[in-house]
């Protein structure tokens, strides 16, 4: 069923960038509207081309997406509540050693920077949330023998804070600032410190639109990045049906966790769609490449 609707997928893709007519755009906000209007596009083929047992796939994923707002970022969550729901899904990923596969993931990616600059190699994590990412991935890079600045960021301020002092409680270099993802260009201009290499954003992207997703790549791209990287669930049945139970275990039962995690599952974007995002936002990247990381997730890296 999904094998099917991945060929749809990428025959489609394959005929719009053979016949060069993805759109041109000028402005962030032209940018934004081209990826939503192309995402739509998508997937009304996917549902229109489907057939057999792949069309019910097709229309039972059509259904299951959903817009719903995740409580994770409702703005009448208390802040007490969601430092205490970053810190479950925080228990969770270590139970299920997510951070050492973010980590394996970036580590050919920031060698080669590396080895191609000789010196420090930057990194800004966008929607870092707890940031327990980097700060595993300041002690892994010790091991690797790569010298790294990491930053993280996150548009809610409790976040940055909580970070921060867990940072420097532990000792770590890793930094953590206040910064809004769609306006990375602004944040950054005027700084004195040289570019960051890699611009990355983990566990997250499902609770940005495509247009958000887009202009993320291409301010990435505009600061001087050479790199965007984003990982992220892999979108099915299965990953729909074994995350809520697996929240709800590791939870507690924790309600607005297992509600989070089911929306979450039916927000995943397809494969084809993160690299058609890719493609409207860096038309001329050198390379654009998306690997399934079984048994549940995709990353798309984007070098400039």
């Amino acid at each position: 069923m999904r094998l099917q609707q991945r060929r749809i997928d990428r025959a489609w893709l394959a005929d719009r960038l053979a016949a060069d007519d993805l759109p041109r755009w000028q402005t962030m906000a032209e940018l934004a509207a081209a990826a939503e209007r192309e995402i739509d596009a998508m997937r009304r083929h996917r549902l229109a081309a489907a057939r057999g047992v792949a069309g019910v796939g097709a229309r039972l994923d059509a259904l299951a997406r959903t817009e719903t707002t995740e409580w994770m970022d409702r703005e009448t969550l208390s802040p007490a509540e969601r430092t205490d729901m970053v810190q479950r899904l925080h228990r969770f990923n270590r139970l299920v050693l997510s951070y050492p596969r973010f980590a394996a993931m970036l580590r050919p990616l920031v060698k080669e920077r590396h080895r191609r600059s000789g010196r420090p190699v930057r990194l800004l994590e966008l929607a870092s949330g707890s940031g327990e990412l980097l700060l595993a991935l300041d002690r892994l890079a010790e091991r690797w023998g790569v010298p790294v600045e990491l930053t993280g960021s996150d548009i809610v301020d409790s976040h940055v804070r909580a970070a921060n002092t867990q940072a420097r409680a532990g000792g770590h270099r890793a930094r953590f600032r206040r910064l809004d993802a769609l306006d990375l260009g602004s944040h950054l201009e005027g700084e004195a410190a040289e570019p960051y290499d890699i611009v990355l954003i983990v566990q997250a992207a499902h609770h940005f639109p495509a247009g958000a997703l887009a202009i993320m790549i291409a301010q990435a791209q505009l600061s001087g990045a050479r790199a965007f990287v984003l990982v992220d669930g892999l979108r099915g049945l299965r990953t729909a049906l074994w995350l809520p139970p697996v929240v709800a275990l590791v939870s507690g039962g924790h309600g607005k966790l297992v509600h989070d995690a089911w929306i979450t599952a039916r927000r995943f974007y397809a494969n084809a769609e993160l690299e058609l995002i890719a493609r409207l936002a860096a038309p001329d990247a050198q390379t654009i490449a998306l690997r399934p990381r079984p048994p549940a997730l995709v990353s798309l890296t984007v070098e400039f």
